[in-house]
């Protein structure tokens, strides 16, 4: 008994293990990204699992019970994994949403269970004003890390540019697997939504496929740009790249600005800071990119790699690499702030150095359609120990409502001339379908023409064959009568009775005679 006991407590065993598995199995490091421009009608939601069940999202616009089935929405995921690297990871990207909408969202799949109900917002298309976090270098330390984010999350920011450096290895899966579950913690404006993220790869982040697989961004994903609305670009550069990728990166940054050159704001993101901080000037990025970054007036450049925080003076480096432009309007702003949880670095001064600040911390930025940036850098107990306020010089009221109303008017000329090419295209169609309807015509007249013809001729044959019956007719008498009077079998006739043949011969003539003076 106690044997046969034992069996079935080990047969249920075999059979909950597996059941208990699936069910914390639950999707994991959940994150959201961008891959394309079109910031306010998409989003990418991003997990880990275990399996390589095909993974969806299902959302809505209101709260649902956590369940497939409670939302109206659905998204399949794309499933992708690499041998170098743990787990199975899952990009949706949802498209057709409305701007300035939340929703209410759960991923995963019936074989590894799905996750919590999260939600987030999407970015508005008119919009006075737009708020997000710039910083990196989390690295090794997460409780210093995870202070940096609880503080950063309370500001509620749209996004966070992160510059590089999320860990100290990026070939433990593990350090990857902290930073993203304790994100999707932490990663959560007061509202509830969690922040996206856009990132450059930073030096401690390659050598295995983690970077890659786990972010889900724009392009090759190592360098890409990002629109959101019509007045701020971001341009994103891969700093550990090769020496063909830097010479391709060049290319391609040049004619990503020569593109978006009439944006307000052009900003750039990567993890090496380009002027001397802790680090002494990276010359790869002067040699290549200074010079294209100045011909096309980028306001900021956004970097880490220096664990400290160190905004410059204006520098225009083709202008002169010894002093400073006398404001913002004639140079760039490079802005260092690399201590999002690493361990700090000593600052440098110089002629290019405005502020600089050794301590953790993320940058904030405000920005308005006004034309006004406002920028702080906060430390991670909330206190705002640099600031700084950039105003870009817009026309004035008239001059804007001028230039609009000259390129109403180009529109309007424009309409006009597609209305005139419309019709003109309508007037060869109505021409040409009143030639068909012609041609048409004439083909029905000849085939209505042909049947009275072919009537005509059926009506004929008809009386040929009514005339050819009654002959018969005839002939039939003639011989029934023959047969009577003679009282004679009817047989074939031989040559050797010619005179029978002679009899019918002159009965039958009359009859043809008769019956053509009948028709007569």
């Amino acid at each position: 008994m106690k044997t046969a006991k034992l069996a079935i407590i080990l047969f249920l065993m075999v059979g909950v293990v597996p059941a208990l598995a699936l069910i914390d199995d639950n999707p994991r490091n959940i994150h959201h990204t961008w891959q394309s421009d079109d910031t306010a009608h998409t989003i990418v939601v991003s997990w880990k699992a275990s399996s390589e069940a095909n993974g969806a999202i299902y959302y809505d616009t209101v709260p649902g019970d956590a369940t497939p089935q409670s939302y109206r929405f659905f998204a399949e995921a794309v499933s992708h994994s690499a041998d170098d690297i743990n787990g199975v990871y899952h990009d949706a990207e949802l498209t057709g949403l409305e701007p300035e909408t939340v929703y209410y969202y759960i991923c995963g799949s019936p074989e590894t269970g799905f996750s919590e109900e999260q939600s987030f917002k999407t970015l508005s298309l008119v919009r006075d004003h737009v708020r997000f976090v710039v910083g990196g270098d989390s690295r090794t330390n997460p409780d210093l890390r995870d202070l940096v984010s609880t503080v950063m999350a309370q500001y509620g920011p749209e996004f966070v540019l992160f510059n590089g450096d999320f860990v100290n290895d990026g070939d433990e899966d593990d350090q990857w697997d902290d930073f993203f579950d304790q994100a999707e913690q932490l990663w959560v404006t007061p509202e509830g939504y969690v922040i996206p993220i856009v990132s450059a790869i930073g030096n401690h982040d390659g050598g295995s496929s983690n970077y890659g697989e786990r972010l889900a961004l724009p392009g090759n994903e190592e360098w890409y740009s990002l629109n959101f609305g019509s007045d701020i670009h971001i341009a994103v550069l891969n700093s550990e790249s090769t020496v063909e990728g830097f010479d391709l990166q060049t290319e391609w940054l040049r004619a990503d600005l020569e593109k978006h050159k009439e944006y307000t704001w052009k900003f750039v993101l990567l993890h090496r800071n380009i002027l001397k901080n802790y680090h002494d000037v990276w010359l790869t990025g002067v040699n290549r990119w200074v010079a294209v970054l100045d011909e096309y007036d980028v306001d900021i450049v956004f970097s880490g790699h220096s664990h400290n925080y160190q905004r410059s003076a204006p520098v225009n480096w083709t202008l002169s690499r010894t002093e400073a432009q006398a404001s913002y309007d004639e140079g760039i702003l490079y802005l260092t702030s690399g201590a999002w949880g690493a361990p700090l670095y000593e600052t440098v001064d110089g002629w290019w150095g405005e502020y600089t600040e050794s301590s953790l911390h993320f940058t904030l930025i405000d920005m308005y359609t006004n034309g006004t940036l406002k920028l702080q850098a906060i430390d991670s107990t909330g206190e705002v120990f640099d600031k700084l306020v950039l105003n870009k010089d817009f026309p004035d009221e008239n001059t804007v409502l001028a230039e609009r109303l000259i390129n109403l008017r180009q529109e309007n000329e424009a309409l006009d001339q597609s209305v005139d090419t419309l019709r003109d295209e309508n007037e060869e169609l109505t021409i040409s379908a009143a030639e068909l309807a012609q041609e048409n015509e004439a083909a029905i007249q000849a085939q209505d023409q042909r049947i009275v013809e072919l009537e005509d001729q059926v009506n004929t044959l008809g009386e040929d064959l009514e005339t050819e019956q009654e002959l018969v007719q005839i002939l039939q008498s003639t011989v029934d009568g023959l047969e009577f009077q003679l009282d004679i079998p009817v047989e074939t006739p031989s040559q050797s009775n010619p005179t029978f043949f002679l009899i019918v011969g002159l009965i039958a003539g009359g009859a043809v005679s008769m019956l053509i003076l009948k028709k007569r």
